[in-house]
Order: structure tokens, then sequence, then C-alpha cells
């Protein structure tokens, strides 16, 4: 390479995975041999969604490119069309932004788009979150396709990484490093404990995150999930409210 730093382009489409990557963004940032590269589409461009784009530059993050993404309104056809042209879009991004590897998260379609332009374009592909299970959701068919589109495979799990290795990959290109979010929790629960040291009131309160993730097609099933959860949750005694999202949204993977 004649360039003295790679560039890196993470290609990001919600708000759920873009928290996800903040310490892996800055890990690139600081290297002195890698330059962080950000394009922005998908549910960040949407209104409807809260316009996350807007927090993503009130925080200062600089984006290279924005990559146009039709709001399907749950139409599937129109969720493929809108699919096609996006990955046409973020191609000609890459190739704009002279793009040496492709960064993705997980198994959402806009992660899909990217990995297919970047696979078709000839870039290093890696892809973080690769081998889950979301048994019964189209997520599942996704991050497997994902997968075997890219070159790079940062596995969360032993068990997640042994499936990708079976999905035929060669194991010199799977790491097991575990989830970014982690590192959120980690730097959470430093901050919780200085929280306390300054109000040590908070210490005599009970408090609870819960996230309800689908992991079934059935509908009906899920929310009798939903409400088994809700009643153990209220049951624990903790005082805070729960809020749990449902799967709405094709290909959103039932994040809001």
């Amino acid at each position: 390479m004649s360039r003295s730093r790679r560039n890196i382009c993470f290609v990001t489409g919600t708000r759920a995975e873009f928290g996800l990557m903040r310490s892996v963004m800055d890990a690139i940032r600081q290297h002195p041999q890698l330059r962080l590269q950000l394009v922005v589409t998908g549910m960040h461009l949407r209104a409807r969604h809260g316009r996350s784009i807007d927090a993503i530059k009130a925080a200062g993050q600089p984006i290279d490119a924005v990559v146009p993404w039709a709001d399907d309104r749950g139409d599937k056809t129109r969720l493929a069309i809108a699919t096609g042209r996006a990955t046409a879009g973020i191609a000609a991004a890459l190739q704009r932004l002279r793009s040496d590897v492709v960064l993705v998260v997980g198994d959402r379609v806009e992660a899909f788009a990217a990995a297919s332009a970047g696979h078709l374009a000839g870039r290093i592909v890696a892809h973080i979150h690769g081998g889950d299970r979301a048994l019964g959701q189209v997520d599942d068919a996704l991050r497997h396709a994902i997968t075997k589109l890219s070159h790079i495979h940062f596995a969360a799990t032993r068990e997640s990484a042994a499936r990708i290795e079976k999905l035929g990959e060669d194991p010199w290109r799977i790491r097991c490093v575990g989830s970014p979010g982690l590192d959120g929790i980690v730097e959470a629960a430093a901050s919780a404990k200085q929280l306390k040291k300054r109000f040590p009131s908070l210490a005599s309160h009970r408090y609870a995150l819960l996230v309800l993730h689908p992991d079934d097609a059935d509908a009906a099933r899920q929310q009798r999930l939903a409400k088994r959860t809700l009643a153990a949750t209220l049951k624990a005694g903790v005082e805070q409210v729960v809020i749990i999202y449902p799967n709405s949204d094709p290909g959103s993977g039932g994040r809001a």
C-alpha cells in the first residue's frame, strides 16, 4: 500500500449499533495506522425514528458520507428496492472515500447492503457479531449472509465463532473478541460508582434495565413472553418503568 494509513469505513444504519461501536470507533481514531470513515444511512435518516443523524452531528462526530435510504413503511417489496438503491449509493461512497475496509455490525438490512457493496467492490469486509442467532427472524438469514460476504469475523462468543467456522469460513479469519457493547457497560458501572459516592441516597433504591429482543416469528408467542417477563420484573420489586419495544419494522430486528 502506498498510503501510510488504512481507511476503515464504518457503515451505520441505526443508533442501536452506532452506540455499541463507540469504543471501537475511538480505538480506530487513536491508532496511528488507521483512519476512521463514517457513512450514515438507513434509520438514522428517518424522522419517525428520531433522525439520529442529528445526534451524531451534535456529538461532533465527523460524517464522511450520507447515503439516502427510502422509507419502505413496512412494505417488503419497497424494502428490497430501497436496499438495492442504497447498496449502489454505498458502493459509490466507498469509491469516493477510497475505503480499504468496510466495517459492519450485526444483522440489519443496512449492514447487508454495506457488506454486499464492499464485497462486490473489492473491499475487505469486516463483520462484528457474526454467528449469533435470531431463530425465526429475517435477521437470522441476513446475519449469515453478511458472514459469507465478509472476509474478517469478530465474534462475540465462542459459540458464535464456532458457528461461523461451520459456515465454511477459514478459522484464521475468525477472532473471538467479545461484544463492543460491554465496554459501555463497564464505563457505566464506573460512572455509577462515582455517582453513588456523590449521592449516597441512590444506593437505597433498586434499579433495573431490561431489554427484551424478539427471538421467534410467532407474534402471539412473543406477546406471551413479554407479559411473563413484565410480570416477573414487577414482582421482583424494581422501582422503575420497563419499556418493551415490539418488532414492528421489517428488517429492523425489533429495535426501535
